[in-house]
């Protein structure tokens, strides 16, 4: 869930005119975490590790949209 919020919200800040690529856990960081998980059989944790901080992300993306928003 947290990876679609991801790319929806920024193209909902995209939608709005902000460029938003900002955020912890970008596709390239989520991509080498599942790669680290599955090489080491560390799935499960890593998966929990992979929920909070996709969750944590779309936060920082909408902090930044909302904080660029109202400077202007």
């Amino acid at each position: 869930m947290g990876a679609f919020l991801i790319s929806y919200a920024r193209a909902r800040a995209e939608g709005l005119g902000q460029n938003c690529g900002h955020g912890l856990m970008e596709r390239p960081e989520r991509i080498i975490l599942i790669a680290f998980g599955t090489i080491t059989g560390l799935i499960i944790p890593v998966l929990w590790i992979l929920a909070i901080l996709t969750h944590f992300t779309v936060l920082q993306r909408i902090c930044y949209v909302w904080k660029n928003m109202y400077e202007r």
